[in-house]
């Protein structure tokens, strides 16, 4: 898979979330809320109270951009 940043060809490998940990995304606004309240966002990566979970991914170490699919 090449970067759509720089080109080069990323290095495929996983994200992985640790047991008891979520992945969020968050708008600005989102982002705003979270901080003083620790809600909102979407939850990307939600792993079960006893695994951790590893999403499929691709690094480019050139400009340190990650790809996944959630």
């Amino acid at each position: 898979m090449k970067c759509t940043k720089c080109g080069e060809e990323m290095r495929p490998g996983y994200v992985m979330v640790p047991v008891g940990s979520v992945v969020g995304w968050y708008d600005q606004e989102e982002r705003k809320r979270a901080i003083t309240s620790g809600f909102g966002g979407e939850m990307l990566l939600e792993p079960g109270m006893l695994r951790a979970l590893y999403a499929e991914a691709y690094r480019c170490g050139n400009c340190r951009l990650v790809t996944f699919k959630y």
